[in-house]
């Protein structure tokens, strides 16, 4: 099962919608909201509850649509529990998830196995994407970056992906070749898009 999604918060910036959506989210994304300064960063992080909320009902998981709990390992992945299940590491999610979000769109992945998933506006023009490339990436990837400047956010959307799926820190990652970390045999999938300007991976386990 993979179901992903992703979703403008513009909507939001109705205050008196926002205000109707914020009462209806569980207490832990309430907690977050409120520590949120900046009110695009607090449409961001109620747009993507109220899309989570919407795409597990989609499936197939209307109560936790209903009644759910919010939790992080130690790593910082969030993950959701019933109201009758222990938090903890050995806690198993009725359904494992992940968020992300740029500017005013906001992505959310589910799947019956661990996934991450990332979303980053596409900005080739502003940004030295050859440069970045070739401070953090592998040799292999720097160059083909040199050659497609797209292939830049393509890379860091997938390595940011897999560092949510497999919890292994960003520095790390970033100096993988992903070809070679997700072989046939390697145990992951991905899947890879762009729209209106934004690129988006998933990586989650086969």
């Amino acid at each position: 099962m993979l179901v992903y999604h992703t979703e403008s918060v513009d909507y939001l910036k109705d205050d008196s919608l926002f205000a109707q959506c914020y009462a209806r989210v569980p207490f832990y994304r309430k907690r977050k909201i409120d520590a949120l300064k900046r009110p695009e960063n607090r449409r961001l992080s109620l747009g993507a509850e109220l899309l989570l909320e919407k795409m597990l009902c989609e499936a197939g998981f209307p109560e936790l649509a209903k009644d759910r709990l919010g939790y992080y390992t130690k790593q910082g992945k969030p993950y959701i529990l019933r109201p009758d299940q222990v938090p903890g590491e050995n806690a198993v999610p009725p359904v494992y998830m992940s968020i992300s979000h740029s500017r005013n769109y906001t992505m959310c992945a589910l799947s019956d196995t661990v996934i991450g998933c990332d979303l980053e506006h596409a900005d080739t023009e502003r940004t030295n994407c050859p440069a970045l490339a070739r401070r953090f990436f592998c040799d292999e990837e720097a160059r083909a970056v040199e050659a497609d400047k797209s292939v830049f956010y393509k890379l860091w959307t997938l390595k940011e992906a897999y560092c949510k799926c497999t919890q292994t820190p960003l520095p790390v990652v970033l100096k993988m070749n992903m070809k070679e970390v997700l072989r046939p045999d390697s145990g992951l999938k991905m899947e890879q898009g762009e729209k209106d300007g934004f690129v988006w991976s998933i990586v989650y386990k086969a």
